[in-house]
């Protein structure tokens, strides 16, 4: 009941500090300054997530042909040489 008490208190007080820094323009500045960081940081932070997943998906594809090209018996063009081998008929 205590802990409910203090909760309820401390939101409103939270409120109303929030209110009155809300009308405060050097409080308003310092939030949108805030927000627009981390914003950035997001933003910034998604095009490393992207450009990962397009590694990783290239890593993929290379593995698979790798995969495909031990199954049908012919060198993997990531192994040693890069070089395939022709038939010299």
């Amino acid at each position: 009941m205590k802990t409910s008490l203090l909760f309820f208190i401390g939101g409103m007080v939270a409120a109303t500090v929030a209110r009155l820094a809300s009308a405060c323009p050097c409080a308003r500045s310092m939030a949108v300054k805030g927000l627009a960081r981390g914003m950035n940081v997001t933003e910034k932070a998604k095009e490393k997530l992207n450009k990962l997943k397009e590694e990783a998906e290239g890593m993929c594809r290379e593995a698979k042909a790798c995969a495909e090209a031990e199954k049908q018996n012919k060198p993997c063009c990531h192994q040693d040489s890069c070089e395939v081998p022709q038939d010299k008929n």
